[in-house]
């Protein structure tokens, strides 16, 4: 079998050029023509193509907005918290940087402006002498409240007392 050749007919591709310019009815110069005639009258008319002032305005929101972000994160990282004793301390959780719409997006609270309540309230089995505790029933029924505040108010009231006591000695 014989190779075949498809230069045939083809020389004009593969061929040098008699002319070095595009012809008139080029793809190509008609485009650039289009583009060339739109820069005439955007410049006439004093107005910019839409579409670029609106990806160079978004662009310029988001640059402005990362900044914003990262300067808030530096300043968070500046300034720390410490501790009131060695076992007041808290475990600090590992946490990957914010990155992309994460970054960009601002929390709505203010975190100095939340506390949160710290109860160091514990679980105590207590026994009652049945008759006494029905009756501490009764009056939480009355009041309309749970037992355990109740019996918390009972406390407080006695550690109040105790402490004036002691006071006086």
């Amino acid at each position: 079998m014989s190779k075949k050749r498809f230069t045939e007919g083809l020389e004009s591709l593969f061929g040098d050029s008699a002319e070095e310019t595009l012809q008139e009815s080029s793809p190509l110069l008609s485009r650039t023509g289009k583009q060339e005639v739109l820069r005439k009258r955007g410049e006439d008319s004093g107005k910019r193509s839409s579409a670029k002032d609106f990806s160079s305005d978004l662009q310029a929101f988001l640059e402005d907005a990362f900044e914003e972000s990262v300067e808030a994160q530096l300043e968070q990282r500046k300034t720390k918290r410490t501790p009131i004793s060695g076992s007041a301390r808290v475990k600090k959780r590992h946490s990957k940087p914010l990155s992309g719409l994460d970054a960009l997006i601002r929390s709505t609270v203010d975190p100095g402006s939340i506390r949160l309540e710290q109860k160091a309230a514990k679980r105590v089995t207590l026994t009652f002498d049945p008759e006494k505790l029905e009756r501490l029933k009764a009056i939480a029924r009355r009041k309309r409240s749970y037992l355990r505040d109740i019996i918390d108010e009972i406390v407080a009231e006695y550690l109040d007392e105790y402490e004036a006591r002691s006071e006086d000695k």
